[in-house]
């Protein structure tokens, strides 16, 4: 059995890596498209008092499919920090 594969297999059972929960503190993974979206992007999350912190992480290089084409881009990678209750 793949890691993968177990992954998958507790997250639809509700246990271990991948359950959820709805209380508690949470990291969120989003990407922005360069350091200026990503700044005024963090920026909003701590005023707003919708995330305790936010790193951001430029450089990261991006595959996905989109228009039916595979694409490679670079982005900054967005963690933040917070709790389900926002």
């Amino acid at each position: 059995s793949s890691p993968i594969a177990a992954v998958a297999a507790n997250s639809e059972a509700g246990q271990g890596f991948g359950a959820l929960t709805k209380t508690g503190p949470c990291v969120c993974f989003i990407t922005a498209p360069n350091s200026d979206v990503a700044a005024q992007l963090a920026s909003a999350m701590v005023t707003s008092g919708a995330a305790a912190c936010v790193n951001q992480i430029p450089g990261v290089m991006s595959t996905y499919a989109w228009e039916g084409k595979v694409q490679t881009e670079q982005e900054v990678l967005l963690i933040v920090k917070t709790v389900h209750e926002r």
